[in-house]
């Protein structure tokens, strides 16, 4: 008996410590961009993010360029029937209004943080602003399980 119940202990350990069993709390990623190349001016629109099972949390973004100093404002929209209708950037305030001017003087062509917002549904959009042809963006989005 005593074998059994060290067995099941031994058992539960194991699967509790698994990656497929992530605890509450536990940080999960979703790669949005994995050097992704951008245009002057233009804009990149990420899958659709959902909160419904995992709590919003962080935004780990790179912006860089060859040519010049990379510069991207970063913002989301929400989606306004719950689904697939996503709503305009400019109804919300930006995550960043401007990565080089965030963090001048700070190695602003590094890895940053910045908050997720805690919309049901939404999309984050990366748009170039320093007029390089060349910019590239790296950008992972961090949940906490619920």
């Amino acid at each position: 008996m005593r074998a059994r119940l060290l067995l099941a202990a031994w058992f539960g350990v194991v699967l509790a410590s698994s990656p497929a069993h992530a605890a509450p709390g536990d940080l999960q990623e979703v790669t949005l961009w994995t050097a992704e190349a951008l245009g002057s001016g233009a804009s990149l629109t990420s899958v659709v993010l959902s909160s419904q099972t995992m709590d919003p949390d962080q935004l780990l973004l790179k912006a860089s360029s060859a040519s010049g100093a990379a510069d991207v404002k970063i913002e989301y929209k929400i989606a306004q029937d719950g689904a697939s209708s996503f709503g305009s950037t400019t109804a919300n305030d930006a995550i960043c209004a401007s990565t080089n001017t965030e963090f001048s003087g700070q190695a602003p062509e590094e890895y940053h943080l910045y908050a997720l917002p805690s919309a049901p549904r939404f999309q984050i959009v990366i748009t170039e602003l320093g007029g390089n042809a060349d910019t590239v963006i790296s950008a992972t989005a961090l949940f906490r399980k619920r």
